[in-house]
């Protein structure tokens, strides 16, 4: 371990363009003079993501077949030589700063969690106004959780050594168990809600995707620890399924009006409703 160093890792499925504009806002960061490691593992060997971890001088780790995030991170964390490990996504733009401020905070921390919101969003499509008003509510996910996205973490690297890593076997909500985890310990967690880190947003596909992978998750979360997250448990297959396909169905033009305020007078609210359903 080095002590005065900072790993980044990145897990990337096949997303080498979201990937590069990662990397890009990275390369615009200022760590006072800290060195730094960049680790991006290749979840699924893709050669594009190669190709642009390569160009921007990163440690490249691949994995085929697919392992998922979790085994990703933890490959990661196991690869790093810093005494601060970072975990990012791909398609994501930090704000100016942001690792400066987050290494001042996490001098008086052992677990830091950014504040994650998406960018570029275009109101004339449902995915994405469902997004910009639901997404990456983080500010919840900590207080009511004692956790951050695994994709705007920073930990000291003593934290893994003591609890472990993220647990690999779980689709979804590693980052919530992980996070659970460290509050439960007695560790000292902060949440540092500015500068932000930008989300690229998803198309339809991707949310519904998403989606059904968080419900999963869910499911792993009541039966692997039940005494932790059975407060949220399901209780049925039928009601985690009606729960993710009930996503995809518009809401009522009455839900619709309070839950977005400032569109209900707009043309293209009609639209909009058509458009969740395609």
């Amino acid at each position: 371990m080095v002590q005065n160093c900072l790993s980044i890792v990145i897990p990337c499925f096949r997303n080498d363009v979201g990937l590069e504009k990662t990397l890009e806002s990275i390369s615009r960061q200022n760590a006072f003079g800290r060195p730094m490691e960049i680790i991006v593992i290749n979840d699924g060997a893709s050669p594009d993501v190669s190709r642009v971890a390569k160009n921007y001088g990163c440690n490249s780790v691949e994995l085929n077949p697919a392992r998922g995030s979790y085994f990703a991170r933890n490959q990661g964390l196991e690869c790093a030589k810093g005494a601060i490990v970072l975990f990012l996504d791909d398609s994501m733009s930090l704000d100016a700063g942001w690792i400066a401020k987050a290494l001042l905070e996490i001098a008086e921390c052992d677990y830091l969690c950014g504040n994650v919101k998406i960018s570029a969003v275009d109101f004339s499509k449902a995915a994405h106004v469902h997004q910009h008003y639901n997404g990456f509510n983080i500010p919840a996910l900590f207080q009511n959780h004692h956790a951050g996205g695994a994709g705007a973490l920073m930990v000291r690297r003593q934290v893994f050594e003591h609890l472990g890593g993220f647990d690999q076997r779980l689709l979804s909500g590693g980052d919530m168990e992980f996070g659970n985890r460290v509050y439960a310990s007695g560790l000292r967690q902060k949440f540092l809600f500015s500068p932000v880190i930008w989300h690229e947003v998803k198309d339809l596909k991707s949310l519904l995707r998403q989606q059904l992978r968080i419900e999963r998750g869910w499911n792993q979360l009541t039966t692997f620890y039940p005494q932790r997250f059975l407060y949220r448990n399901p209780t049925s297959n039928i009601k985690t399924f009606s729960r993710a396909v009930g996503f995809i169905f518009p809401p009522s033009r009455s839900v619709f009006r309070q839950t977005y305020p400032e569109l209900h007078k707009a043309k293209r609210v009609n639209l909009v409703l058509l458009l969740w359903t395609l």
